[in-house]
């Protein structure tokens, strides 16, 4: 099934958009988690130890044809379990929405000048495999 999961969460990305672009850009846990209709999973990066915003995921159920198109029901998710790279957002303190920078990068996390500096973007470990190979002779 194709999940379109754009219109549905449109409001909410526009607002945290919003929240991203004032001066200091900030917001909590309870207003990230007010913005949508059902219990979302919000996570903050564990690499830098700041409760800075990294992913949140909304959770839909399973379709019973796994080929089907057409709407799909958005649930609630399951409580959020903190990993190596994410942990789970801290109620207790403001949520930062400062752009990702790098490791490395002379760019602060924590300057009020980052905010409006241009977004690295991460690297993949992915293998890469040259489009002008054919794998099938």
């Amino acid at each position: 099934a194709t999940l379109n999961t754009a219109d549905r969460i449109s409001a909410a990305t526009e607002q945290i958009n919003a929240w991203a672009a004032l001066d200091t850009p900030q917001t909590t846990l309870a207003k990230i988690e007010a913005l949508y209709d059902h219990k979302v999973m919000v996570f903050c990066s564990a690499v830098d130890g700041e409760n800075q915003l990294s992913v949140i995921r909304t959770c839909y159920e399973k379709p019973t044809d796994i080929g089907s198109d057409g709407p799909t029901k958005q649930i609630d998710c399951a409580n959020a379990t903190a990993t190596s790279t994410f942990s789970v957002c801290s109620g207790d303190e403001p949520i930062t929405l400062l752009p990702y920078v790098a490791p490395g990068s002379s760019s602060s996390s924590t300057s009020a000048g980052s905010a409006t500096s241009t977004p690295t973007t991460p690297t993949t470990s992915e293998p890469t495999i040259d489009p002008t190979a054919n794998a099938c002779v």
